[in-house]
């Protein structure tokens, strides 16, 4: 358990006060006990009834008369775990119903008729007057974790319950006392509701008595037993970090079985960590990658809101059902191979777009020669020499069955345009006329004329004169113009080889992805 560092100083007097019902009992000048007070400043009494009731546990009187005195503590029971704090009248009326399990814990003393100063005068009046005294220790100067959890274990703090409410702080030499409490606050729930976010986790919405909601990991609920009426203990310094629950909770059972909202498959719950359907081609994994696929095609964002409408209307089961939908049904998809597989493709499988790039490069802009390789992904190394740890993940993406359909589904909706060939190179082939012919390893005849203009040439379709500077021939060593050849030879140009062109002229295979 961590110690507050900001509590106080060394050599302060320290008592941990347990969760339970903090009270101030207050007697009167006869030394009588007159009224029992929930809380250490509200002035709610309880009912004559409970006080009868709790008055069992307390002295019902002191020897300090000609005044009003006040003692605050807690009432604690080892069976009851509700919070400390401003506690809802309806809990307290629960609490009381067990007065008898509970002790009364007293920590510190104030009187109009003495003057009490210092801890160690208080705790001794309160031992004789006979309280059961909350146990203590001084701060040392060297306070840690380890230190407060074996002060904690030796048997000083002798609760069931491992929560502290507050601690009752004594500043060094006793001249000033506070009570700090802990962010700690109880509540009841009225209603659960299980659904999944926007990351595909399964979560519970928690509706509590006071109306307010919150959203809590599944695995939580089930790991503490939440269901409507259990009592929570929450960590308010952690959002709604959930200490424990009782309450309701010892009668009712959740199953860590559980049916998902979205595809229904069943699935176990696990023991910690996030809740979520464990198909990985469940429907609630996909919201991102959906938004992810429409911002790549340009489309109109869908709202959370209206993924779950439509995906609890079984509407949409795929990624590639939300074209169904009358918002996206019969628009024109104009887009590029490279952008088809950016926008389905995870960006956990491949965040590098040059791979993407490549790989499409490689296939020749071909939806079809792109399709053999993503049904025989573990070629993908071996043909086209691209390898690498992100090629690994691409290619165990590939291997996903699920993915592949996505593709073929993908490429029947979409209209494939060309590749854009982008290239920012140096002037290298300024004032050089060149003409090319055959197929070529960097790509498709246009590309290849957009690179070599991208450096300064300039690209003729025949070869009339000497002029010409070069005739450019493709590294693939097919589908070749013999009348170029011919007209080159005729008039003394020189026909290079695709690769001793690009590489005499520092034109690398690698600037042209």
């Amino acid at each position: 358990m961590k110690f507050p560092q900001t509590l106080c100083k060394p050599g302060a007097y320290v008592e941990p006060v347990p969760v339970g019902l903090l009270a101030r009992l207050q007697y009167n000048s006869a030394g009588l006990l007159q009224k029992i007070l929930i809380g250490l400043e509200g002035d709610t009494a309880v009912s004559d009834e409970d006080k009868k009731k709790l008055a069992k546990h307390v002295p019902p009187t002191i020897s300090l008369q000609g005044g009003t005195t006040w003692v605050e503590g807690v009432f604690y029971s080892n069976d009851i775990p509700y919070a400390p704090g401003d506690v809802e009248t309806e809990l307290v009326s629960e609490y009381l119903a067990n007065i008898d399990s509970l002790t009364f814990y007293a920590g510190h003393l104030t009187s109009n008729a003495s003057s009490f100063v210092g801890s160690l005068n208080i705790r001794n009046w309160l031992n004789m007057a006979g309280f059961n005294v909350l146990s203590g220790f001084i701060v040392p100067v060297a306070m840690d974790d380890r230190t407060f959890d074996m002060l904690l274990s030796s048997g000083r703090y002798p609760f069931k319950m491992p929560y502290i409410a507050g601690y009752m702080v004594y500043e060094y030499e006793g001249t000033s006392f506070r009570y700090a409490p802990c962010h700690l606050s109880q509540a009841k729930v009225k209603s659960t509701d299980i659904h999944y976010d926007e990351n595909g986790l399964l979560m519970s919405k928690i509706t509590l008595y006071t109306n307010e909601t919150f959203n809590l990991n599944y695995s939580d609920v089930v790991k503490f037993n939440i269901v409507p009426k259990s009592i929570l203990l929450i960590d308010t310094s952690s959002g709604h970090a959930i200490l424990d629950a009782r309450g309701a909770s010892a009668t009712a059972s959740i199953s860590n079985v559980v049916e998902c909202p979205a595809c229904k498959k069943r699935y176990v719950i696990p023991g910690a960590g996030p809740a979520e359907c464990d198909d990985p081609h469940c429907i609630s994994h996909s919201y991102h990658d959906i938004c992810k696929m429409l911002a790549e095609f340009e489309l109109p964002e869908m709202s959370f809101e209206r993924f779950n409408a439509v995906v609890a209307s079984k509407d949409v089961w795929t990624v590639t059902d939300v074209f169904e939908l009358p918002e996206y049904k019969g628009k024109e998809i104009h887009t590029t191979l490279s952008s088809l597989l950016r926008a389905i493709i995870p960006i956990s499988v491949c965040a590098n777009l040059d791979l993407i790039r490549r790989l499409v490069k490689e296939c020749h802009g071909s939806p079809e020669t792109l399709l053999y390789y993503a049904n025989n992904p573990l070629r993908i190394e071996t043909d086209l020499n691209i390898d690498g740890l992100q090629t690994q993940r691409l290619v165990a993406w590939l291997e996903d069955i699920y993915n592949i359909s996505t593709i073929q589904d993908m490429l029947s909706i979409v209209q494939i345009e060309p590749e854009p060939l982008k290239v920012n190179g140096a002037p290298v082939l300024r004032n050089r006329v060149v003409a090319i012919t055959g197929k070529f390893l960097c790509g498709p005849t246009d590309d290849v004329k957009a690179i070599l203009e991208a450096y300064g040439a300039c690209v003729v379709p025949e070869i009339k004169n000497s002029k010409v500077d070069y005739l450019v021939t493709g590294g693939l060593h097919d589908m070749m113009d013999g009348s170029l050849i011919h007209a080159a030879r005729e008039f003394e140009v020189p026909v290079v080889d695709e690769v001793e062109f690009f590489t005499h002229h520092q034109i690398t295979l690698d600037n042209l992805l």
